[in-house]
């Protein structure tokens, strides 16, 4: 028996990856509605910087600028909050 690997396509990366950051800012203690309006601005911000949607590193530029807009200090101050071991995970 051989298995093979499902092809994952971009538009579902794409929707993985902000659920994925969606999470995370729910982990950090914003609501599902703060938490859609950053990846909003990130898209926004990152259209404006020609950031291409579709490309592997996309949603990790969205979790360090979003995280640093929010508290420019979180990489900085507690190593042990969730959310940091949650931004590991996406790295």
């Amino acid at each position: 028996m051989s298995i093979t690997r499902q092809h994952v396509g971009p538009d579902v990366r794409f929707a993985n990856g902000r659920a994925e950051i969606i999470d995370c800012l729910i982990d950090y203690g914003l609501t599902a509605h703060e938490a859609d309006q950053w990846c909003r601005a990130w898209e926004a911000r990152a259209y404006a910087e020609n950031r291409h949607p579709r490309s592997s590193d996309y949603w990790r530029g969205a979790t360090v600028w979003i995280l640093t807009q929010i508290d420019p200090d979180i990489f900085e101050t507690d190593p042990h909050r969730q959310v940091n071991r949650n931004l590991a995970s996406l790295r």
